[in-house]
């Protein structure tokens, strides 16, 4: 039975400020077939300009296109720390692994897991693991899965590019914090390259939000909003590492690790939240 992440996550090192999750979605989608979900969207009407002594040329509305988006299967595991019932017990033990690099993220689902990091390659984790078991941590290999999902979409040619380039980036956001991640745990990277890095980062995606703000207006469809919501969480994510004022390696990889696991975490829930409303 798969579990179903809840939005709700709680990072210790923050005291009670909660962190970002995405807002309940309601199925509005259309088109049902063959496990290819279909997201519809139509441009907005202009209005008829008044009346003039001369007559003002209207632009013809884009034609409207279909194409297939294939979001891929990411499998993503975390390092638990220790999952207990109730939130306290998990703030309790989440404070005392943040002042040592690692995340003290708090991951609601059917429990309150603490997570250190997390990695996409099972060895990467394992290692991480073996470490901390070596001092010994008990520490666990948690799974975070999203399946692959195609959304068959009808949009014009600028809402196709908008809604291709807001996948896309969440993609590679989530790539190029998690090889940063990894860079400054092996002293590759210096902190301030890793803002840097950030900086460029976030400069694209709020190129990348601009778009979809403007080619697909929220309230369109319940997938688009979704993906408003989960471009958000990622660019406050990447502005959260890219703000961190201390330029002390330790600081700078909990800071890191924390932001890595709540966009891969919200990554999982979109992509629950869009399987619900398919099946």
């Amino acid at each position: 039975m798969r579990r179903r992440l809840k939005s709700r996550r709680y990072p210790a090192a923050r005291g009670l400020r909660r962190a970002l999750g995405l807002v309940a979605l309601t199925a509005l989608l259309y088109g049902l077939t063959a496990g290819v979900r279909g997201l519809i969207l139509r441009q907005t009407p202009t209005p008829a300009p008044e009346a003039t002594e001369t007559p003002v040329q209207t632009a013809a509305p884009e034609t409207q296109v279909s194409d297939t988006f294939s979001l891929p299967e990411r499998t993503f595991y975390a390092i638990q720390l220790g999952a207990y019932s109730g939130l306290d017990a998990a703030r309790a033990e989440a404070r005392l692994y943040t002042g040592r690099g690692a995340a003290g993220y708090i991951l609601e689902d059917d429990k309150f897991r603490v997570l250190a990091a997390v990695y996409t390659d099972p060895d990467d984790a394992e290692t991480i693991r073996a470490r901390l078991e070596a001092q010994d941590i008990p520490a666990y290999v948690y799974t975070l899965r999203a399946q692959q999902v195609e959304l068959r979409i009808t949009a014009s040619q600028g809402q196709q590019a908008a809604l291709s380039e807001a996948f896309a980036f969440v993609e590679d956001a989530m790539g190029e914090i998690g090889a940063c991640s990894l860079a400054l745990d092996r002293q590759e990277m210096t902190p301030q390259a890793v803002q840097d890095r950030m900086q460029s980062l976030y400069d694209h995606g709020e190129t990348v939000r601009r778009a979809l703000r403007e080619q697909v207006p929220q309230g369109a469809d319940a997938v688009a909003d979704a993906l408003h919501a989960l471009l958000e969480a990622t660019q406050n994510a990447i502005s959260a590492v890219k703000s961190q004022n201390s330029p002390d390696a330790i600081a700078m990889a909990s800071q890191i690790k924390y932001n890595y696991l709540d966009v891969v975490c919200n990554y999982v829930w979109f992509n629950q939240t869009i399987l619900a409303a398919m099946a």
